[in-house]
């Protein structure tokens, strides 16, 4: 995604020393951390369908979701998406934008 490990953290939610320490311990995340990675996952894979064309073959659809994640959008308020992906609910705000920005529909 071509943002920081720290960064990406950080925009997740997670605290910080807690997930280093599952990490280095190699324990499991919790059910709703694993449900928000889960969630920035099927975000980059929306934007590789949203792609999918023969013509754009070298597309890197998490180095472009990372980019998006970090510019804020009037549809949001003027608000960086990377502030919506630390819930479900964040994260289906930012699936519906993107499908608008698919379908051409103004946000």
């Amino acid at each position: 995604m071509r943002v920081s490990q720290d960064h990406l953290i950080a925009s997740l939610g997670f605290p910080r020393t807690g997930i280093m320490r599952k990490i280095q311990r190699r324990q499991n995340l919790s059910v709703a951390q694993a449900e928000r990675v889960i969630g920035l996952a099927k975000l980059i894979g929306q934007i590789e369908i949203m792609v999918a064309t023969p013509e754009v073959s070298d597309f890197n659809a998490a180095q472009w979701l990372g980019d998006w994640l970090c510019h804020p959008l009037p549809a949001l308020g003027n608000h960086q998406p990377e502030e919506y992906v630390d819930t479900l609910t964040g994260q289906e705000i930012l699936s519906s934008l993107l499908s608008q920005m698919q379908s051409g529909a103004y946000a």
